[in-house]
């Protein structure tokens, strides 16, 4: 629920079907999905909170719709090697894994996110430090590697609850597990990428307090958590910014909901990076160069959530399999997932030196 516009998900549901607005299937799963009642106290693996975000939030939440945007677009798009934690230092030095984890919902659960090292879909070029990231985490190079170089620990519909619950891990020999504890025991990974968001509405505070949760169990096991804002159409581009006009000319009820959404998200990403900072723990913050992009590098207007990517037909009836030009991602035709493939390459390469 947004605490300042008093609409639960429902409510925008309810709000679109009276306004005539077609759904898409991801738009309709997200709207219609109420996690709150899913998590109980003999379920959760929350037990404690290590401590109250309050002054956080509440910055946060003073914080108007264009400070947040301003915010955003202010904060480095890496901010992975600068005054890290002591935790993530010791993890640093602790973990000589050769195993990568990914958490979250559907953002990053989907292959166009993060390939597979060992499926030779990347294209480096010349720029030898990103292919040797590729190679070190290969399966095919590493066959010591306790589970491959990826382990995906997501869902779409995931929430930042959801992760922690033993009730609702979604892998089949999660055994009464939690998906992050799952991923902890099964993956051992040395580095885990956190991307979550979309599809929660708990309370601010309930929001990073499970964030924190969720952090601080893979640093307690020596495992670098690197948290990422997820995408989200920017006012800032122009083509969104044209739509979202004509749709508030054309439905206004429609824009009213969309705008909710927004400024939902807006908060979410504020907070992201807010906790980031303040606990010192790496994070990628792709947000800024999706803005440059097509509808900020995601599928569609009723899919602002999905990054957009490139890739070829396996000719069985199979999803489209990406792949990743270096080339291509510093240049004006990159897709979403090659703006936070590179981010993410890159925020291993660093945090590897």
């Amino acid at each position: 629920m947004d605490e300042k516009s008093g609409l639960t998900r429902r409510d925008f549901l309810g709000r679109l079907a009276v306004s005539g607005v077609a759904l898409s299937p991801v738009l309709y799963f997200i709207l219609t999905r109420n996690w709150s009642g899913l998590i109980s106290e003999e379920n959760s693996s929350i037990d404690t909170v290590r401590s109250p975000f309050s002054g956080l939030v509440e910055e946060a939440g003073s914080m108007s719709e264009s400070e947040m945007v301003d915010f955003i677009f202010s904060s480095d798009q890496s901010m992975h090697i600068e005054n890290l934690s002591p935790k993530v230092k010791e993890a640093l030095e602790q973990n000589d894994s050769y195993n990568v984890a990914i958490v979250g919902n559907s953002f990053v659960g989907g292959n166009e996110v993060w390939m597979p090292f060992e499926n030779n879909l990347y294209n480096f070029g010349t720029r030898d430090g990103l292919q040797e990231v590729v190679d070190k985490y290969s399966l095919l190079t590493r066959p010591d590697a306790r589970a491959g170089s990826i382990k995906v620990g997501a869902a779409g519909g995931a929430t930042i609850e959801f992760l922690l619950d033993r009730m609702m891990c979604n892998e089949v020999d999660c055994s009464g597990r939690s998906t992050i504890d799952y991923v902890i025991q099964e993956g051992a990974p040395r580095f885990v990428f956190i991307g979550v968001g979309t599809n929660d509405e708990p309370t601010p505070e309930r929001f990073i307090e499970s964030l924190d949760v969720i952090c601080q169990k893979f640093l307690d096991n020596d495992i670098i958590p690197i948290l990422m804002t997820f995408p989200m159409q920017m006012l800032q581009s122009e083509e969104v910014r044209q739509y979202n006009n004509n749709l508030e000319n054309s439905n206004p009820n429609a824009a009213k909901i969309y705008r909710d959404i927004y400024k939902v998200h807006l908060l979410w990403n504020t907070l992201i990076i807010k906790y980031a900072q303040s606990e010192n723990i790496p994070i990628i913050n792709p947000l800024p160069r999706l803005s440059e992009l097509p509808m900020s590098g995601t599928k569609s207007y009723l899919d602002p959530w999905h990054l957009t990517f490139y890739g070829t037909r396996t000719g069985t009836g199979q999803a489209d399999r990406p792949n990743f030009d270096l080339a291509r991602a510093m240049g004006d035709s990159a897709a979403g997932s090659d703006i936070v493939n590179l981010l993410m390459l890159e925020a291993i390469q660093k945090l590897d030196e």
